[in-house]
Parts: structure tokens; C-alpha cells; sequence
């Protein structure tokens, strides 16, 4: 299934979406591979990231919001002609914000969310704000610790 540009799926069907808020292209590539039949909506950053919630939630379709702590090594931060190697904050976005602002940030509660975060600092003060804002079905699961448990949650979560 293509990712989803402009926050607009392709009309016509049913298939659900999944909204992810990553720097990361290999574990998106591990999503378009294990779950085909699924629209993903990829976003490096905060800001992007909840425009898109917002926009998918009208479609009806949006079915798992995932979530990442540290966004700070996607490909249009690393090739920026201002990268600093040695002074860069791998856990903030091209605008400064981090996974914890998109909890604080993102208004569509009634969508599970999955904190697929690494970082054990912060990934849990996620799934903390997630709960304190209403949100009911919110999961944290290490994506290097947890990889066959992550799958089996978004198999029951989207079909």
C-alpha cells in the first residue's frame, strides 16, 4: 500500500490507516512489509504529524496513531547543510519538539495509540500524558525489545 501524502487517502476503499510520527524510514519499511493492506501516514514532525491526525480522524478510517520519542535523525535534519554532528539533540524534531509534545499536542483521543519509543527515559512519561488526556487504549512496547509482540498488537488493533 503507498504511504499517504497530504494527509488524504486514496478514495474508494476501506482500508484502514496508520498514522506514525518516526524518524526512522527502516522501521516504516518494517510496517509497509508486514501490514500491506494498511495506508500509512508518515510524519518526522510534530507539526506535520498533528495535522495529519487531524485530517485522517475526519476520514473515519483512522485506526492506530504510532508513536515515537526521539526525532531528531531523519534524512532532512542529517543532510541539512547546518547538521551538527557534535552538538545535535537526537531527540527533538526539525522544529524542536519531541515525542512527548505530540502527546500533549495530538486532540484525536478515541484512536488507540502505540508508543513504540526506545527510549526507556521518556517512553513511559508518553503513555503517561497519553492517560492523563483521556486517552484509553494506549500501549508501550519497545520497538528493539518488543518487535513480534508490536506486530501482534497492530494485527488486533486494525485486523
Amino acid at each position: 500500500m503507498p504511504r499517504i501524502r497530504n494527509s488524504f487517502p486514496p478514495g474508494g476503499d476501506n482500508f484502514p490507516i496508520i498514522a506514525v510520527l518516526e524518524d526512522t524510514p527502516a522501521r516504516i519499511d518494517w510496517l509497509e512489509e508486514h501490514f500491506p493492506y494498511a495506508y500509512i501516514a508518515w510524519s518526522t514532525n510534530v507539526v506535520d504529524f498533528c495535522a495529519s491526525v487531524e485530517s485522517l480522524a475526519l476520514t473515519g478510517k483512522l485506526s492506530l496513531i504510532v508513536l515515537d520519542h526521539d526525532l531528531g535523525a531523519s534524512v532532512e535534519i542529517l543532510c541539512s547543510p547546518d547538521f551538527d554532528r557534535d552538538n545535535h539533540d537526537y531527540r527533538l524534531d526539525k522544529n524542536g519538539y519531541d515525542g512527548k509534545d505530540a502527546c500533549m499536542a495530538i486532540e484525536v483521543v478515541d484512536v488507540p495509540v502505540l508508543v513504540w519509543s526506545s527510549n526507556f527515559n521518556y517512553a513511559p512519561d508518553m503513555e503517561k500524558i497519553l492517560r492523563t488526556r483521556g486517552f484509553a487504549q494506549v500501549s508501550l512496547k519497545s520497538w528493539d525489545h518488543y518487535r513480534p509482540d508490536i506486530k501482534t498488537y497492530i494485527e488486533n488493533v486494525i485486523g
